[in-house]
C-alpha cells in the first residue's frame, strides 16, 4: 500500500468527499453484535469512522498517511470510544482475536489483498465480518476500483445498494475533483488546466448553479472463514471436481449482460487492435435454454498477435490460464477461466477460449439452437439426464454430449452454408 498518495489532500477530502446514507449505516448495524468492536482500516479523514463512533461502537481507526491522520484526529477528538493507529492495512498492530468487524470505506483497492485478508484473520474473532463500502459515482474511478477489489478479496459477498445523491456547488465540486489520489496539487504544472476542465464540466452540467451526481453507496459484507482455503494449484483433481460440480440453472436474462461486461474487460486488457472478433456462445447465449451458469466467450485473434503478451495482459488474480500453447490455432486451444476461487464459483463465471480467426463449429451450433427451439429443448433434456450421472466429472459430461453436439453442428452447417 502506497501511504503517501493522499498527502496534501486531507482537507479537501474531508470537506468534499461524499458521506454515507443513514440507510447504509442502519444496514451495517443490523449485521453486527450490539457491542461489536470495529477496526476501520484505511480510515482516511474519518468520514465513515465517525458514523461508527457516533453509534457508540468501540472503533480502532487505522490510517498510515500522516496528512489524513491529522484530519482524522480532528474529526474524532470528541469520541472517547475511538483509538487512532498509525499503521498500514496489512500490519495493523492490533492484538490477535480482538476484532468483531473490519470495515474499509473507499479503501479496499489500495491494499495488498492477500496480506490484508491474512491480517483480518489474525485480528478477527471467530466469525469476523469484513465490510467494504464504496460510493459509486457514475463515470467515476471508484466503480472500477470497487468492482475489481471486491471480486478479488471476497468469495461470496452479500451486496446491498443505497441511493446517495450528492449536490455540488462550484466550490464543493472543485474540492471534490481535487481530492483524488491522481488529481494534481496546486504546485503541479497541470493544476490550472485541471481546474479549467473541472469548471467546464460544472458550466456544462449544472442546473441553477447546482451539479447533481446520482451516487450509489454499495455495501459488501462477508463472514471470513477461520482458515485460508487450499489454493487451487494444491488441490487434487477429486477436490477440484467436488468444488466445481456440474450445476444447471434456468435461463438467466442477465447472462448476455455478463458477456457484454466481460467483452469490454477483454478489449481493455488486450487491446481492440489485437482482436478480430469476440463472440458469446454456449448455452448461456441461447435464450430460454437450461445452462451451466458459465458464460463461454470465443476470442479470435490475429495470427500475428503476441500470445505471451496476451497472457500477461490479463491479470493473473482474475484469469486462470490453462495449458498455454505457443500457437492457439487448434484444440487444445488457449483457455482462461474467470470466477473460479479457492472456495468455489464466484457470482459470475467465464470460460474464455482464445483461437485464431476461423470458421468455428460452436457458433454454428449456437445459431442452430437459437433458430430451432425444439432442438434446444432436446438438448436441455439431455443435459438434465447427464448431470445426474456426471455431476462431478466435467470431462465425462462434455464427452457424453459429444454425439448430439456433433450431429446438430453437421445439420447447422448444411443450413447456414
Amino acid at each position: 500500500m502506497n501511504t503517501e498518495l493522499f498527502t496534501g489532500k486531507a482537507r479537501v477530502y474531508a470537506n468534499a468527499r461524499p458521506g454515507y446514507p443513514d440507510a447504509a449505516l442502519d444496514y451495517i448495524k443490523s449485521l453486527v453484535p450490539p457491542n461489536a468492536v470495529f477496526a476501520d482500516i484505511g480510515a482516511g479523514t474519518g468520514k465513515f469512522t465517525e458514523l461508527l463512533a457516533r453509534s457508540g461502537y468501540t472503533v480502532h481507526a487505522v490510517e498510515p498517511n500522516a496528512d489524513m491522520r491529522e484530519q482524522l484526529v480532528a474529526t474524532l477528538t470528541a469520541y472517547k470510544n475511538v483509538s487512532i493507529i498509525n499503521a498500514p492495512a496489512e500490519a495493523t498492530t492490533l492484538p490477535d482475536n480482538s476484532i468483531d468487524v473490519v470495515t474499509c470505506a473507499q479503501a479496499l483497492h489500495w491494499f495488498d489483498l492477500d496480506a490484508f485478508r491474512a491480517e483480518c484473520r489474525r485480528i478477527g474473532k471467530p466469525g469476523i465480518t469484513v465490510i467494504a463500502v464504496y460510493n459509486d459515482t457514475p463515470g467515476g474511478s471508484s466503480t472500477k476500483h470497487g468492482r475489481l477489489s471486491t471480486e478479488t478479496f471476497f468469495t461470496n459477498p452479500t451486496l446491498r445498494e443505497f441511493p446517495n445523491p450528492i449536490f455540488y456547488t462550484r466550490e464543493s465540486w472543485q474540492q471534490y475533483m481535487t481530492s483524488h489520489s491522481h488529481d494534481p496539487l496546486p504546485s503541479d504544472p497541470n493544476y490550472a488546466a485541471h481546474i479549467a476542465e473541472i469548471n467546464a464540466i460544472f458550466d456544462r452540467e449544472n442546473v441553477d448553479r447546482i451539479l447533481r451526481r446520482d451516487v450509489v453507496t454499495k455495501v459488501y459484507s462477508e463472514i471470513l472463514s477461520a482458515e485460508a482455503p487450499k489454493p487451487l494449484s494444491q488441490m487434487t483433481d477429486k477436490e477440484r471436481a467436488k468444488l466445481f460440480p456440474i450445476i444447471l440453472s434456468e435461463y438467466n436474462p442477465a447472462w448476455p449482460e455478463w458477456y457484454i461486461d466481460e467483452k469490454a474487460n477483454l478489449e481493455r486488457h488486450i487491446g481492440a487492435e489485437n482482436i478480430v472478433r469476440i463472440s458469446h456462445y454456449g448455452s448461456t447465449a441461447i435464450p430460454g435454454l437450461l445452462a451451466k451458469p458459465t458464460v463461454d466467450i470465443l476470442l479470435e485473434i490475429h495470427e500475428t498477435t503476441d500470445v505471451e503478451k496476451l497472457i500477461a495482459s490479463l491479470p493473473s488474480a482474475e484469469y486462470i490460464c490453462l495449458n498455454p500453447p505457443s500457437i492457439p490455432s487448434q484444440p487444445p486451444h488457449l483457455m482462461f477461466l474467470k470466477g473460479y476461487t479457492n472456495t468455489g464459483f464466484a457470482e459470475k463465471v467465464y470460460h474464455i477460449h482464445v483461437r485464431y480467426s476461423g470458421d468455428w463449429d460452436e457458433l454454428y451450433f449456437r445459431d442452430f439452437l437459437i433458430a430451432h427451439p425444439e432442438t434446444a429443448a432436446e438438448y436441455a433434456e439431455l443435459k438434465r439426464k447427464l448431470r445426474q450421472e456426471f455431476e462431478f466429472d466435467r470431462d465425462g459430461y462434455t464427452e457424453a454430449k459429444g454425439a448430439f453436439v456433433g450431429e446438430i453442428t453437421r445439420k447447422a452447417k448444411e443450413v447456414f452454408f
